[in-house]
């Protein structure tokens, strides 16, 4: 093939790779899904936030993986919060990635193979789907993709140091976007110092190992700095290994210990919790890795039968067609989207073609010794611990250059008539295929049914979440987190009783899940139950001492009873815990204001609305308190921003109302009543008076 042609070709191909992916954007920007983010995407985006708005240092050792949320947070930095900007860079990043995917298919093999490798990347279905989301898959294969492409070429050429160091950073940064690469780092330097076909091997190991240390230098330089801590660079090496090997995992898959919460902003503090509980004492951050990397190691040696079985149920799950779900669900998202519909290439496509090209090409293995070392070194660190979909999508680029060697090698031996070899390859590609495309998981997900239901949730579309939320349990009654979630928009529709029956099934099947009875505790308090709230309360601080909605359901329920001391001292405790609590600071402003305690109700108030611009409550809360201090004009402001907010917030028309009466503005005065009436939907008393109220304004 000449060159002009390929880069025609090339160009197309890639053309195309940014056509899909837009017309998927297009989609998703008219679904649920496009800016209301849940659990690690929603965890990814609060900590850029954090970064871009100057927090690039933390204070807290790294227990998530970093290079993300940073990346998304020097995105934030410079065009604020804009998920589209973020969408339209990563479907451009993601489609380099086709590029070096073609470079690196190039390199090791032939241009037809290059561009059949670059058109399955362009096509590849995972890859479309994970381009368009606010969460760390599509870097990691761009980057890792990128560091085999510099290390083949460190491979091919003399002296190349630079090279060798640069290849080391590209990996440091790998691991960085996703901590199991640490383990194919010392495999990479046995591969180049006994594999690798050039002089000098003892050097470029030096330098590569150089360049990976030189990015993990900076994360446990920064861990120490914050923590105090010798963390190399994330303290979740051990629960993860827990997470994938305890007696409770039966499957291969994720499944959080019943001591941990649903939510993955709660795993850390979870894990910690229990860990210290079972020590009897407090631990670091990395003591904790340690005691759970200890309990999962005893669990492998101690359980030699179930461990070899567990270990070849991941296997199966790794290498099937299958695209196991945890945050985000391809199959769920295909009722949205028609791209998702179609017959693109997927796992089931490029694993057994992958699988036939690795086969192939094994007399070759030592000048290929890297790229298989990326697809069998990496499958090897995800089975010790469990299996997703986007846990394997970083093998894919390498799946495809083999694959796409092995549709080269099957044209060419029906090209010379070499029919038995292509026989031979065939009936490889047919077991593999069967094998790795037998059913092994269901495309049914109450988990993805569950988070839809949760965004409806947050956007206030009560009765279709409700609907999603009875669909999960009836297909699953044991589902605690759909109850849950059932309980809470039941209790927003106001039928308490229901609610309430719900959350008591909840702590029936997570007893040990402080949530569960924290809820009930809130839905107790507005039935009036105050010795069932208290007890559901206390006994949810008893599970977790460090749980801001503990304390912040006890002061709520303190100050209802009166005991406005122990309120406030509930909702200081709260507010130790999560700082940037805007609804804990207004609690305790309006706490504050009952005791007179005028200057510190000012500065809650102060605070809860920098916090949160759109907490109606601290804006109207902070009108009451400009009113007592006879600061009407500014008090009028307060509720005009409370109004501007949520301009169905009748309390607010209402003491603007007053406002104007009491200078004199009779006419703004009806205006504001009028308002009220429109949006009053309590007390019918009420409504009568402020009728009565317009009539003496009129006459």
């Amino acid at each position: 093939m000449e060159a002009n042609p390929a880069r025609v070709w090339l160009w197309g191909i890639l053309g195309a790779a940014v056509l899909l992916r837009l017309a998927y954007l297009l989609e998703l920007r008219r679904t649920p899904f496009f800016d209301h983010l849940l659990l690690d995407l929603a965890s990814y985006d609060a900590w850029a936030k954090k970064i871009a708005a100057g927090e690039w240092l933390g204070t807290r050792v790294f227990y998530q993986d970093p290079l993300y949320p940073y990346f998304l947070g020097f995105i934030y930095s410079i065009v604020g919060h804009r998920l589209v900007v973020v969408y339209l860079l990563q479907l451009t990043l993601g489609t380099f990635t086709c590029y070096l995917i073609y470079r690196l298919g190039k390199s090791l093999f032939s241009i037809p193979v290059a561009l059949l490798a670059a058109a399955l990347a362009a096509f590849y279905k995972p890859f479309v789907f994970y381009d368009i989301q606010i969460e760390k898959s599509f870097l990691a294969v761009l980057l890792v993709t990128a560091a085999c492409v510099i290390l083949v070429r460190a491979c091919a050429q003399r002296d190349a140091g630079p090279i060798w160091v640069g290849a080391g950073v590209m990996l440091g940064l790998v691991i960085l976007i996703r901590g199991n690469y640490l383990l194919l780092l010392p495999l990479i330097l046995l591969g180049i110092l006994f594999l690798n076909p050039g002089q000098r091997r003892g050097r470029a190991a030096l330098h590569y190992g150089l360049g990976a240390c030189l990015v993990l230098l900076l994360t446990f330089s920064r861990n120490y700095f914050v923590g105090k801590d010798l963390v190399l660079t994330t303290s979740q090496a051990g629960q993860n290994l827990y997470i994938g090997n305890n007696p409770e995992n039966l499957t291969g898959m994720y499944r959080a210990p019943d001591f941990v919460r649903g939510d993955p902003k709660f795993e850390e503090v979870d894990f910690a919790r229990e860990a210290e509980r079972q020590s009897g004492r407090n631990l670091k951050p990395s003591e904790v890795s340690s005691f759970w990397m200890k309990r999962g190691s005893d669990f492998l040696m101690e359980s030699p039968g179930r461990s070899l079985l567990l270990i070849l149920q991941k296997t199966a799950l790794f290498w099937n067609a299958y695209e196991i779900p945890d945050n985000l669900d391809m199959y769920f998202f295909e009722q949205y989207s028609m791209i998702m519909r179609l017959w693109l290439p997927a796992f089931g496509l490029i694993a057994p073609l992958g699988i036939v090209g690795m086969i192939l090409c094994l007399p070759d293995w030592r000048r290929l010794w890297a790229l298989h070392l990326f697809v069998l070194g990496y499958f090897a660190s995800v089975i010790l611990f469990f299996v997703f979909s986007r846990y394997r999508l970083p093998v894919a680029p390498f799946l495809m250059v083999f694959g796409a060697e092995a549709l080269v090698r099957l044209y060419g031996y029906v090209r010379v008539r070499s029919y038995r070899s292509f026989a031979y390859a065939a009936a490889v590609l047919l077991v593999a295929g069967i094998g790795v495309n037998f059913p092994l998981g269901s495309t049914y997900n109450p988990s993805a049914i569950d988070n839809l239901g949760a965004i409806l949730l947050q956007m206030g579309d009560l009765d279709h979440a409700e609907s999603l939320f009875r669909q999960v349990i009836a297909h699953n009654p044991d589902f605690a987190d759909a109850r849950d979630n059932l309980a809470v928009s039941l209790m927003r529709k106001g039928d308490l009783a229901a609610a309430t029956a719900e959350l008591r099934e909840v702590v029936r099947l997570k007893p040990r899940q402080a949530s569960g009875h924290i809820n009930l505790g809130n839905a107790l308090i507005r039935q009036g139950d105050s010795t069932g709230a208290s007890e559901s309360l206390k006994y949810a601080l008893e599970l977790d001492p460090g749980s801001q909605e503990a304390w912040q359901g006890l002061g709520e329920l303190q100050r209802q009873q009166g005991n406005l001391s122990a309120a406030a001292e509930s909702f200081r405790h709260s507010l130790e815990i999560n700082p940037d609590s805007a609804n804990a600071h207004n609690d305790l402003a309006i706490t504050l204001l009952a005791l007179g305690n005028m200057e510190e109700a000012l500065q809650g108030l102060q605070q809860a609305t920098r916090l949160d611009p759109a907490l109606v409550r601290a804006w109207f809360n902070k009108g009451i308190y400009l009113e007592r201090l006879h600061r009407p004009e500014e008090a009028a402001e307060a509720y005009r921003h409370a109004i501007s907010v949520a301009p169905e917030f009748a309390e607010a028309y209402g003491n603007l109302a007053a406002l104007s009466a009491e200078k004199g503005d009779r006419k703004g005065a009806i205006e504001f009543y009028q308002r009220f009436l429109e949006h009053w939907k309590g007390d019918s008393k009420v409504r009568k008076a402020v009728e009565e109220e317009i009539r003496k304004l009129k006459y």
